[in-house]
């Protein structure tokens, strides 16, 4: 399994940072007000973006009753199905929905109006999860007014730069555990630096032994 994989987080307390975005789920989990709303989840590559959205659904509902869609493929008709599917509660200790759109960039425009119809109505055992990049948004909104679609959504814009001692502490820890380490800390930082915070691509430096030390080892044994 890859490292990235391996330690991805599976709780908010495992998230680097995003304190923001913590605050704001933690404040509507604790009003029972998660359901019945949209969320569009915008980031850089690889620092969380799927994460904050699968942790926000497993917290209306249990894993199984989440609904990871293709954007691509994603049609009006499909929303339109869908919207009636999730009009009942689920079976389970959470006996909410969440739909979740990854890279949602990648949706057809006659899909995105359809959805501005669909998420005015969101049912409140539901929430619906866009996820996209920086790039990404600007595609998503290429050629249409983003005015509409951003008024129905909760907007998380996510930034790694200004956590990037944290990501590269995070990564060290996890290069420690798996022997991998040794270098010194300011190397992390230069990863940390080099990948744009990237995380998926820190830990696959990591895992190419570009930090590995084995003299620094040999020393603190």
């Amino acid at each position: 399994m890859q490292l990235y994989r391996k330690y991805a987080p599976q709780s908010w307390s495992e998230v680097i940072d995003h304190k923001h975005v913590k605050s704001a789920v933690s404040l509507m989990k604790s009003r029972g007000a998660l359901g019945g709303k949209a969320f569009l989840v915008t980031v850089p590559s690889g620092i969380g973006k799927s994460t904050c959205a699968r942790l926000i659904a497993q917290d209306v509902c249990d894993e199984d009753n989440i609904i990871d869609l293709d954007a691509s493929g994603l049609t009006p008709a499909g929303v339109v199905e869908l919207e009636r599917s999730l009009r009942t509660l689920a079976i389970g200790d959470k006996p909410g929905r969440a739909v979740t759109i990854n890279e949602c960039h990648a949706l057809r425009k006659d899909t995105i109006r359809q959805l501005l119809v669909t998420l005015e109505r969101i049912p409140a055992h539901c929430c619906w999860l866009l996820t996209t990049t920086n790039l990404g948004q600007q595609v998503l909104f290429d050629g249409i007014d983003a005015s509409p679609l951003l008024s129905r959504c909760i907007e998380f814009r996510l930034e790694a730069n200004r956590y990037l001692e944290r990501f590269a502490e995070r990564a060290m820890a996890i290069d420690e555990t798996e022997g991998l380490g040794g270098a010194a800390f300011s190397e992390y930082v230069d990863v940390a630096k080099r990948t744009d915070c990237n995380f998926r691509r820190m830990l696959s430096c990591l895992e190419a032994g570009e930090l590995f030390r084995e003299s620094a080892l040999a020393v603190c044994a």
